[in-house]
């Protein structure tokens, strides 16, 4: 990045990024990071939309143990975990040790277990998510826009950030979501471009919805970092979505 750029932005925090392996998979991470100047990464580990999520919640917490710049994102089924199919005692407990981001998706493979991303399956996960604010990492086209529409209306407190957009250019949906719920996030990142880019998006909704994720590893981050910086965002849009967006609902969560 150009020496300007590099003063403006003084930290950088990735959240769209996949481990496959975690064990395996962190060496790469951290040079990735290294060479792009990553403060911190969010990680989900991919293998958790494989049936028993849980165990693999527990693979990427022991493979990431002392790697203070990854932040791990678990990945929640809105039953909870074995014996005790709590998910709000789950989620309190995971929050107490230091939980400050979540995902889901809603379907397992490879026996398609499904976890319908509606209220009438995911009632008890949404309020304890609502209650907590704790952030929640959609992917789409995994969840659809009216599933969206339908939860976030339910749940208005629900802080959700959706990754993994299409270059859509001009999305008449995906604009009346933002209108309409103040609780949605979108991540900016190499899969992402819209009709009069993000400096457009910021102007017209508030840079205070919108991250940045490199994609990591399917995308090469180097694109995801050039399409941020020379979006033409102001320094104080720039620095939002760059960073203090993300350390901001992180920290908003509540125990």
């Amino acid at each position: 990045m150009s020496k300007t750029k590099s003063c403006i932005l003084k930290r950088l925090i990735d959240c769209d990024a996949w481990l496959s392996s975690p064990e395996k998979d962190i060496a790469d991470c951290q040079d990735t990071m290294a060479g792009l100047k990553i403060s911190a990464r969010v990680v989900r580990n991919r293998a958790s939309l494989l049936t028993a999520p849980e165990y693999h919640n527990q693979q990427l917490l022991q493979a990431i143990a002392g790697e203070k710049n990854l932040l791990p994102a678990l990945f929640l089924t809105p039953d909870g975990v074995a014996p005790e199919y709590d998910l709000p005692g789950y989620l309190q407990k995971r929050i107490a040790a230091g939980l400050r981001i979540a995902w889901t998706a809603p379907v397992l493979q490879p026996y398609q277990l499904e976890y319908p991303f509606r209220a009438w399956c995911g009632e008890a996960m949404f309020t304890a998510l609502s209650k907590h604010r704790l952030p929640l990492l959609l992917e789409w086209p995994d969840i659809s826009f009216t599933a969206l529409h339908e939860v976030l209306s339910a749940f208005p407190e629900l802080r959700v950030i959706l990754t993994g957009l299409n270059r859509l250019g001009r999305q008449h949906t995906l604009e009346v979501l933002l209108q309409k719920h103040p609780g949605l996030h979108l991540c900016f990142s190499p899969r992402f471009s819209i009709h009069g880019g993000y400096a457009s998006l910021c102007r017209r909704y508030g840079s205070e919805r919108f991250v940045w994720g490199s994609g990591y590893p399917e995308a090469e981050g180097g694109a995801a970092l050039t399409g941020l910086l020379y979006a033409g965002l102001e320094t104080t849009d720039l620095q939002q979505v760059a960073y203090l967006n993300i350390e901001r609902l992180m920290q908003e969560v509540r125990p």
